[in-house]
């Protein structure tokens, strides 16, 4: 065995495949040498050191300073960087090393590293560029990227033990403890960025420019791989090592989900011979064990509750720690104490995170302006309905901020009672008695002032007060119906049937439009209605009053509850136990991935069976949940559109247009209108000869990154953006004045605006994954190919790990063009897509479902 020298690495448990096959492959070309592991993490019995090739060495060992505080504000990425210096200082002085290399867990040795071995003779530091030369094709990651991330990979640094390596190794150290964050608007990332300064700073550097060593997604395009024999070669260099930083086993087919799929342009195909060497590594960690290991929880990434850190929470601690305004010695549950505290004096309690979050958020200081005091509740109803979904804030972290709300609410709910109780008697006078009131001159002028009030609009959507109105003047309150030419008969039910609708009524929003539906449904063959209004709490606008004329509370023996389930929990607390009990209780749910979470396991509380609006949502739910689930579908019936023209919306009136309509609240990176973008650049640029694309986005303005990001791709392709949130009427207008509707979606849970583009008679080229393959299909749209990957990281409620569907931009450009060359074609599909969705989710067909299944209650 050659004492003197040895490898290492760092890795958390879940790691340990990559660990083994680092080990191994290194074990194989110098068999007489020792390889070292700092596990950073908890063994907690998930596998046992003596039976590894590696000497595993615990990171306690290390007895970092300020250790604590470092497993608090740094992500695991971040802490397993950090520690390195330590860690190698220790392997020095421990083992009596003259030479040390670190390397990366993923990292796959194919032959000797004798060479570098061989310059730790003469230099203290061997250490290894990105990129050795000009890039010839520009690519992600790009020699711009390069200057973000640092000019030499971490994943590997040779050290010889001297003076000028330990003053190195304790000047590293230093800077890390307190500056070893991912942040590049900081000019850092993790330990990477400080040793730019290296060559500069120390005696003794060698940069090592062999092509054939580190070779990573980074340089693959400047590094083709052949392979001779068994051996493989990089510019006729041997391949020591290959880093396969960013692969997963979940996406086989992808070099690193490190480079997003739409702007990665090198893929396995494009590596030849190279593309071996990724097959052999799957191979590999399936063999060691990579399904097992990934399911391993890392130990410093959850609260003592169990849930996870948000990465929110550790911002502000890092915030905090620099601030001096917790200790080095704070222990993680003064770190929850510190974040729960309230922000200010004021009721309902506002706390420190919160408030973080709101710093912290452009769009959320425009929305609420001020949340001292005009803004406080509607923040904290946002907050704890969308803030605490968006950024994944266990309750832990919520503190007392919604018990505080919740009992704000419930006074306000007494309140309205009352308010009901006084209209009730108001509306028992007499015909004549309401009609002159109504003609008093101190209410006209009452009612002309409040019509001509901006905030009188927002009111009249109260049920109370929009009843009010209409006692008087019918006229300003009466619903927009649909003109209906042969309305299906009425039918009599016995007083005891009837549905209680609970939902977002007036919501302008995919999950308000569905209750919405229902009652239109249900309406047209007279059974018995009852509502209660929620206000929806995710900053949608609530415009639409169609339904509000109906009679309001639960009367009825079923409760119809079109809340998802991510907010059924808050609602049920909201709604209390006397609107629950004594009811079936039917919760409408859709969701867009096909697990679901297991977080939300609770949300099965107080229902007896649940709805869901496509097949995927019910494979989905289904196989976890403890009550029936029944395939519904969503009702379309259409309302009438309004009299807009294409210049009314700026749109030429001579080119064919494509449209894609979807709410940015749904989370934009799973609606993909980028992608939508990018497929009609490619069926019909540079030109765009006759065609033209619009893009309608409701609530745009919340998110003004995105309205930035897509108002120039559309720019780019001569396009247009529609950002503000219209009328119903109008929306249906937009849908009829275009010629073909695209949704490159990476999945939903049913996809109402495709399914109501079909009914229209429109040819609709969508993603063949989720909700919509219950309806769309090749006779009678446009399907698109895909690919299911991997979520790399959490959108809204949508966790990384989970899956969802990647659409085939090329396939969807070729049927952009299809769709524009071969009107026959088109219209045959639209006529059809018409006829079939009126046969499965018309508004008599919906009704005769949704009666049938609730005859089952009585």
């Amino acid at each position: 065995m050659n004492s003197n020298r040895a490898i290492c690495t760092i890795f958390a448990k879940n790691y340990l495949p990559q660990a083994r096959i680092l080990a191994e492959s290194y074990l194989a070309q110098h068999p007489s040498e020792r390889v070292f592991g700092l596990l950073c993490d908890r063994l907690e019995g998930c596998y046992d050191p003596q039976r590894e090739q590696f000497e595993t060495i615990f990171v306690e060992d290390l007895h970092i300073p300020r250790f604590t505080e470092l497993t608090i504000k740094y992500s695991i990425i971040e802490l397993l960087t950090a520690v390195k210096p330590f860690f190698l200082q220790y392997l020095f002085e421990k083992y009596d090393l003259a030479k040390l290399c670190y390397f990366d867990p993923d990292i796959l040795f194919l032959s000797s590293i004798e060479s570098i071995w061989q310059k730790l003779d003469t230099f203290n530091v061997v250490l290894t560029p990105h990129m050795v030369e000009p890039q010839r094709l520009e690519r992600m990651p790009s020699e711009r990227t390069m200057l973000s991330a640092g000019a030499y990979n971490l994943g590997f640094i040779g050290l010889r033990r001297s003076a000028e390596t330990d003053r190195l190794l304790d000047w590293w150290g230093k800077k890390l403890l307190d500056h070893g964050y991912s942040d590049p608007s900081r000019n850092l990332f993790v330990d990477q960025r400080w040793v730019d300064l290296v060559p500069g700073m120390f005696d003794g550097v060698w940069i090592h420019r062999d092509p054939g060593c580190n070779v990573a997604y980074w340089n693959l395009s400047e590094r083709p791989i052949i392979q001779r024999g068994d051996k493989f070669y990089v510019k006729d260099s041997t391949l020591k090592f290959f880093h396969f930083s960013g692969y997963s086993h979940r996406s086989p087919d992808r070099i690193s989900r490190h480079v997003p799929p739409e702007l990665d342009k090198l893929s396995l195909e494009d590596l030849g011979e190279g593309a071996r060497l990724f097959e052999s590594y799957h191979a590999l960690l399936l063999k060691y064990g990579v399904r097992e290991t990934e399911r391993w929880p890392f130990a410093f990434d959850h609260l003592p509750t169990g849930q996870k850190i948000p990465s929110v929470a550790r911002r502000l601690w890092r915030q905090a720690f620099e601030n001096g305004e917790l200790s080095a010695s704070a222990s993680l549950d003064d770190c929850i104490a510190f974040a729960t505290h309230a922000a200010d004096s004021h009721q309902p309690t506002i706390n420190r995170l919160a408030e973080w979050i709101y710093l912290n958020r452009p769009d959320v200081r425009q929305a609420f302006p001020d949340i001292r005091h005009r803004h406080r509740v509607p923040f904290i109803t946002w907050y704890l309905n969308t803030g605490v979904k968006e950024h994944h804030i266990p309750d832990v972290l919520i503190g007392r901020m919604r018990d505080e709300l919740t009992q704000r609410l419930a006074a306000g709910q007494i309140r309205a009672i009352a308010l009901r109780q006084r209209m009730a008697k108001l509306a028992g006078l007499p015909l004549r008695a309401r009609r002159a009131i109504g003609r008093l001159p101190i209410v006209q002028r009452l009612f002309l002032s409040l019509r001509a009030a901006s905030w009188v609009k927002r009111l009249s959507a109260i049920p109370q007060l929009y009843r009010l109105r209409r006692f008087f003047y019918p006229e300003l309150a009466a619903p927009a119906t649909p003109a209906q030419t042969a309305p299906p008969p009425k039918r009599s039910f016995s007083a005891q049937r009837g549905l209680n609708v609970l939902g977002y009524l007036s919501a302008e929003t995919g999950v308000g439009e569905l209750p919405r539906a229902i009652i239109r449904a249900l309406r047209t063959v007279g059974y018995p209605i009852a509502t209660t209004h929620l206000d929806n709490m995710d900053g949608a606008r609530r415009g639409d009053r169609s339904v509000l004329d109906l009679p309001s509370g639960t009367p009825f023996a079923v409760n119809f509850i079109a809340v998802n389930a991510d907010a059924w929990k808050f609602t049920r607390q909201l709604l209390g136990p006397s609107a629950l009990e004594a009811r079936r209780n039917v919760a409408f749910w859709a969701w867009e991935l096909s697990t679901f979470p297991p977080e939300w396991m609770d949300r099965f509380v107080d229902l007896d069976e649940i709805w869901v609006p496509s097949t995927f949502v019910q494979r989905s739910v289904g196989q976890v949940s403890p009550l029936p689930v029944v395939v519904m579908g969503e009702p379309i019936v259409l309302r009438e559109p309004s009299n807009l023209s294409r210049a009314d919306f700026g749109l030429p009136n001579d080119s064919f247009l494509f449209l894609f309509a979807f709410d940015m609240l749904s989370i934009p990176e799973r609606k993909n209108p980028l992608a939508a973008i990018e497929a009609f650049r490619l069926a019909f640029g540079p030109d765009f000869r006759d065609v033209h694309l619009v893009l309608k986005a409701n609530h745009l303005y919340l998110f003004p990154d995105w309205q930035k990001c897509l108002q120039n791709a559309i720019t780019s392709v001569n396009g247009t953006l529609i950002g503000e949130t219209l009328d119903r009427e109008h929306v249906n207008a937009l849908f009829q004045l275009t010629d073909a509707y695209v949704s490159l979606h990476r999945s939903e849970g049913f996809g109402l605006t495709v399914a109501e583009t079909m009914r229209m008679g429109k040819p609709v080229i969508a993603t063949d994954y989720g909700g919509t393959r219950d309806f769309l299909n090749q006779n009678n749209g446009y399907p698109v190919r895909y690919r299911l990957v991997e979520l790399e990281r959490d959108y809204g409620p949508y966790r990384a790990g989970n899956v969802w569907a990647d659409p085939d931009v090329e396939h969807a450009a070729e049927l952009m063009r299809w769709v524009f060359e071969h009107p026959e074609d088109r219209t045959r599909k639209g006529q059809q897509a018409a006829q079939d969705i009126e046969r499965l989710y018309g508004a008599t067909v919906m009704a005769d479902r949704i009666i049938r299944r609730l005859e089952r209650f009585y």
